[in-house]
This record gives C-alpha cells, sequence and structure tokens, in this order.
C-alpha cells in the first residue's frame, strides 16, 4: 500500500483518474436527479476542480518561497488538469460523438513529459558530457519510446469494444506510477 503523504499525491490523484475511467461505464444517474447532469459528469467535473486546486496551491506555494516546488511537480499537475479535462469532455460528448479518453490525454502528458525529460538531458550532457551517464541517457531515450507507443496503445484502445483491453493498459500504468513513486521515496 502506498502511504498518503505530500510527496504521494500525484500517485493518488493519478490513482483516482484512473479508478474513475475504469467505473465510468458503470457508473449510473442518481434516479431523484435525472433532470440534471449523470453522476459520471459531476464527478468528472469534481475530479478537473480538484486537480485545477492541487495546482494552484503548488503555483502559490512557489510563488511565496521562489523555486521551492520542483518544475517538474508542477509539470505534472498541470497533466492532471489536461487529464481531468479530457475526462470531463468525454463525460460531456453526446453518446455518439468519439472524443479521447482520458486515459489518451494522460499517455499524451507522460509522452510529452519523457519527452522533455530526454531533451533536458541532452542538454546538460551537451554542456557537461560526464554529467549523465550513457546507461541513464539509454533508458531516458527507451522511457520517452514507451511514452510513446503507449499513446498509439491507448488511442487503439479506445477503437475496440473490449473494456478488458483498456483495463489492462490501466493496470501498466499503475504499474508504472509505482514505480517511480518508490524510486522517489528511496
Amino acid at each position: 500500500m502506498i502511504p498518503f503523504r505530500k510527496e504521494n499525491a500525484a500517485v493518488w490523484t493519478i490513482l483516482g483518474l484512473l479508478v474513475a475511467g475504469a467505473l465510468a461505464g458503470a457508473v449510473s444517474k442518481d434516479p431523484d436527479e435525472s433532470t440534471k447532469e449523470s453522476a459520471e459528469v459531476r464527478y468528472a467535473r469534481s475530479l478537473l476542480r480538484l486537480a485545477q486546486i492541487d495546482l494552484k496551491q503548488l503555483e502559490e506555494e512557489d510563488q511565496r518561497v521562489s523555486r521551492v516546488v520542483p518544475d517538474m511537480e508542477v509539470d505534472r499537475a498541470r497533466m492532471r488538469v489536461k487529464v481531468a479535462g479530457a475526462r470531463l469532455d468525454r463525460a460531456l460528448a453526446p453518446p455518439g460523438e468519439k472524443k479521447p479518453g482520458a486515459q489518451v490525454r494522460y499517455a499524451e502528458e507522460r509522452a510529452r513529459l519523457a519527452e522533455a525529460d530526454l531533451e533536458d538531458a541532452k542538454k546538460v550532457r551537451q554542456k557537461r558530457p560526464d554529467a549523465i551517464s550513457n546507461i541513464e541517457m539509454e533508458k531516458l531515450t527507451v522511457t520517452a519510446e514507451m511514452a510513446r507507443l503507449r499513446v498509439a496503445l491507448w488511442r487503439e484502445a479506445d477503437d475496440l469494444p473490449s473494456q478488458l483491453d483498456q483495463m489492462r493498459r490501466q493496470i501498466d500504468l499503475l504499474g508504472d506510477e509505482v514505480v517511480e513513486t518508490n524510486k522517489k521515496i528511496k
């Protein structure tokens, strides 16, 4: 079990988004509120609002004490806002309209962050060739490639009728998040 601490807040938020995505098909309207928005839409709005609040807290903390919050943490908070926004867009879309799911948006943002990590490492290595080892550069390159491939997998999964394929990919994402969190804790 991942303990709930400030350092693990991102993992818990992402887990919430992924679980919500897996349960989206099972959510039904509240019979007493049939004229209002569905529970899925209200839930997606709440997820988006929570992600926005988390981002705002980080930005305010960074303004109070300059550069106290790492840029990567702010980028990840922005990613969570975009993912939650995609989830809301999908929930608001008419039943027949095709919108990319939150998982696709999450994979796209992870790919963007992996590419940014790789580019940052290349820049550092140009200035100081010994700063980053060959094996670390190879790891960053493969991680970026995996992130790009994960986007393709999720896009294909959105076209599949099987929720099982999507859940398998969600479990894959969760596993990656747990590994990253364990690295940060150590």
